[in-house]
């Protein structure tokens, strides 16, 4: 009677251990889908870039949560022309960095980037980022785009966009480049199949190049 008992407290025992654990990895599996969701950024790596997308749910406009590592300064970079397949682009059409003291502890950054088109028909590309709670902010850049840099998004059947984060929370080495957002023409080949474009376009880049 006593084994019969000792067993059946460990069955319970372990069946409870389950159930909990279960519903545990379960309620972290739903919290991490509704930060996603939300563009809540959640932190997987202290010592990484951690960023995630945000709806804007506006046309030609961009945004992002992002987690900076103390230490660590970063110039803004964008380019229309040249922008490579997969890559950083070689050369920004324009850079700008802060000099506020932002790296000297960890932050988190709210970007929002924006392409408008100006009185003259030409576009006017912008980047800016906000600390929320500190006096030392990573400012921005703003660059001018020539109307006939963005014929192709007339022109083009198809398009390559890519968007940092937009599915989920993704994590970069902040000692490398990190491409923000890129969107640029697909080829079209002889037969009229469309593909990716290797080699070198006119489009639009955002990345952080770190100084």
């Amino acid at each position: 009677m006593r084994a019969f008992l000792i067993v059946t407290t460990l069955a319970t025992f372990a069946i409870y251990h389950w159930y909990t654990a279960n519903r545990l990895r379960n309620a972290e599996s739903a919290v991490r889908r509704l930060q996603d969701e939300t563009g809540r950024l959640a932190i997987k790596d202290a010592t990484l870039i951690n960023l995630i997308a945000v709806d804007t749910s506006e046309a030609n406009m961009w945004r992002w949560r992002l987690f900076i590592p103390k230490g660590k300064k970063y110039t803004w970079n964008v380019a229309s022309e040249d922008i490579p397949f997969g890559k950083v682009p070689h050369q920004a059409g324009r850079t700008s960095v802060s000099n506020q003291r932002y790296w000297e502890r960890d932050n988190e950054v709210l970007v929002t980037a924006r392409l408008e088109e100006l009185a003259d028909g030409n576009y006017s590309l912008s980047v800016a980022s906000r600390i929320g709670d500190s006096k030392d902010q990573m400012s921005g850049v703003t660059m001018d785009v020539p109307k006939e840099h963005l014929d192709w998004m007339v022109d083009s059947r198809s398009q390559q966009v890519d968007i940092a984060g937009k599915s989920s929370t993704q994590t970069f080495d902040p000692t490398m480049p990190i491409m923000l957002f890129s969107k640029r023409p697909m080829a079209t080949s002889p037969n009229g199949e469309i593909d990716f474009d290797q080699g070198l376009t006119k489009g639009l880049a955002i990345w952080l190049e770190p100084k």
